[in-house]
């Protein structure tokens, strides 16, 4: 290990990898998967020769174009370029406060008003590079290049001496323990081997989880699903540690997901892929996959611009954050996949009652019409054809204890669901908080519905899920998931 740009000298840090043996999990054929057609909705957000691309936590892009790095909102689609020059990007991370640093052939930047500013890591790094970079715990910055891995903590870059292991250009996801202790690391996919870091007080090991000729991508999605390609072949880990891999018809080249996203994207040499609630689809509708960003939508550069491409016709709601508490009067903006053609209509409701959609589309939520306690919002975008999109929002007003997993929901998920989605059973995997933050609205339609919990061999004599039990789920929802 070798210490760069050291400001604390009294700061003693040491970073150990070690091989650990037995941890590759093997089976013998991979299932051959075919996938459906897939309707895709496609947004153009610009023009020109895109060498990169990249989602933000707020749904903004961020994109090199025509060597020009621009910032495209989310919700409006505005684009404002950000002046400066990084050289060639190759990647941005974002931190907790919401900063941003770029990383390009010319070095690392902040994004500060518009403007590019030389980042203070930018001395430190040396004969680093440019790298790709992930932001881990406590704003811990991964950085990975043709050099090397390293980790930038508290003032001091250090130099990972992977030994055993390649470190060179690794692609890097921040995921689950393949031990399944429930901690979070860093997965890593360079020259032929896929391992994880699990960090061990203040050193780490190198567990060697897959390996092949090569492994050019890993990614992590909402159910903390880990998905990595080694030659070619899509490997997955699911949230329950249980490990299985896929032959698709063509070779995978690149895999993307996103925290809050339960869509799963990747290409081949001839088409994108998608994986989410409705299994495998694909679309010749084709690019070269740069990210997914927290609604499951694909970021993909073709021959004349970069474009977002949509699974269905998803609607979005941009303003207010899902389960955060409302203090004061917002526009909700609702944003509608687009289909060639706008929706006829919307209809947005809280708690049933119906609000006014205005023009936009948008709706005003103001604390003081609301009671004190949970809500739910449920917007609804009408298409001539008929087809009805839906979107959900929790949030909640006033002084509200709102329940938690530990000792509320997981109790009703053990009552209910445990035949079925705990790891030994044949539902897909529903038995963690993420989960079940992940696929709440599935969750609650199911239930409310009668759908779930299902009554066959498995579960001769269970009941349905009581009023009170589903609105505790809602509760716990509008009360941010705690």
């Amino acid at each position: 290990m070798s210490c760069l740009g050291m400001n604390r000298p009294d700061l003693i840090f040491l970073l150990a990898l070690l091989l650990l043996g037995g941890c590759a999990v093997t089976q013998e054929d991979p299932s051959r998967v075919f996938a459906s057609s897939m309707e895709v909705s496609v947004e153009e957000l610009i023009d020109g020769e895109v060498t990169w691309a990249a989602a933000m936590a707020d749904l903004d892009v961020l994109a090199q174009v025509d060597s020009i790095v621009y910032r495209i909102d989310g919700a409006s689609r505005q684009v404002e370029p950000i002046f400066g020059d990084p050289g060639d990007v190759l990647a941005a991370a974002e931190l907790s406060d919401g900063s941003v640093i770029i990383s390009g052939s010319e070095g690392l930047f902040a994004v500060q008003h518009g403007e590019l500013a030389p980042s203070p890591l930018s001395e430190a790094l040396g004969s680093v590079g440019p790298s790709s970079l992930l932001v881990g715990d406590d704003d811990d910055l991964w950085l990975a290049s043709a050099s090397g891995l390293y980790l930038w903590r508290s003032g001091v870059l250090f130099e990972l001496d992977a030994t055993g292991f390649g470190t060179s250009n690794a692609a890097l996801a921040w995921g689950p323990d393949p031990n399944g202790e429930g901690s979070l690391g860093l997965w890593v996919a360079a020259e032929g081997s896929l391992y994880f870091l699990r960090p061990q007080g203040d050193s780490f090991s190198a567990e060697y989880v897959r390996g092949g000729d090569t492994t050019p991508a890993v990614a992590v999605d909402g159910h903390l699903s880990v998905w990595g390609v080694v030659d070619g072949l899509l490997h997955r880990r699911d949230s329950a540690g249980s490990w299985d891999w896929f032959e698709l018809s063509a070779p995978v080249s690149s895999v993307a997901g996103a925290q809050g996203s339960l869509s799963t994207w990747l290409s081949t040499e001839e088409e994108l892929w998608h994986y989410g609630h409705d299994g495998w689809s694909s679309t010749n509708q084709f690019g070269r996959l740069e990210s997914v960003d927290g609604a499951g939508r694909a970021l993909v550069a073709t021959e004349t611009g970069l474009e977002r491409v949509w699974a269905g016709r998803p609607l979005l709601l941009f303003g207010h954050e899902d389960g955060e508490k409302l203090d004061f009067a917002v526009d909700l903006s609702l944003v509608a996949a687009p289909v060639g053609v706008s929706p006829r209509s919307f209809a947005v409701t809280v708690d049933g009652v119906s609000l006014l959609v205005e023009e936009g589309p948008l709706v005003r939520l103001d604390p003081i019409d609301f009671s004190d306690g949970p809500h739910e919002l449920i917007a609804e975008a009408h298409y001539r054809s008929g087809v009805v999109s839906e979107a959900k929002l929790y949030f909640t007003v006033g002084d509200f204890v709102a329940p938690t997993w530990s000792e509320d929901i997981q109790p009703v998920y053990q009552k209910y669901c445990t035949p079925c989605h705990d790891p030994e059973g044949s539902g897909h995997l529903m038995f963690t908080a993420a989960a079940w933050e992940a696929e709440i609205d599935l969750i609650l339609n199911s239930v409310e519905s009668g759908a779930m919990p299902l009554n066959n061999d498995t579960n001769p004599t269970i009941d349905a899920v009581s009023p009170t039990e589903i609105q505790l789920i809602r509760a716990w929802a509008a009360g941010g998931f705690l």
